[in-house]
């Protein structure tokens, strides 16, 4: 089992839908946890541990790419695996974002299937 997931997106409809999709892949998680932008999710994980963290990129005030230069990867605060969500992430950028410490980019829409493929890929469930 995971401890904490943390959904990060400027829509609460699409953390729902994230959520959805997450719990429909067969991952068990402790808590999930929600953010509206980036700096809410840089505040919760100073106070809290997670596992993974699932993020959009464009979101007012603190957008994902600003999230993700935020997280301090390789500290103990610093979640096991980071997943970026986007409709706009080109080859490029995906290849930048991972090289940064993001485990994996998917593409919208997403889906429980495409999801259950990255989390394969990432030894999260079998």
């Amino acid at each position: 089992m995971l401890g904490n997931v943390l959904i990060v997106d400027d829509s609460g409809l699409s953390r729902r839908m994230v959520k959805k999709c997450v719990t429909s892949t067969g991952l068990e998680a402790s808590e999930y946890l929600e953010a509206a932008d980036g700096a809410e999710a840089l505040d919760t994980l100073k106070s809290t541990s997670v596992d993974l963290l699932i993020t959009d990129l464009n979101m007012p005030n603190v957008d994902g790419y600003a999230l993700v230069d935020g997280i301090e990867f390789g500290t103990p605060m610093a979640p096991r695996f980071v997943v970026v969500i986007s409709s706009t992430a080109s080859e490029t950028v995906a290849e930048e974002l991972i090289s940064k410490g993001v485990s994996a980019v998917v593409c919208k829409p997403i889906s429980p299937d495409s999801l259950k493929s990255v989390f394969e890929g990432l030894d999260l469930i079998e």
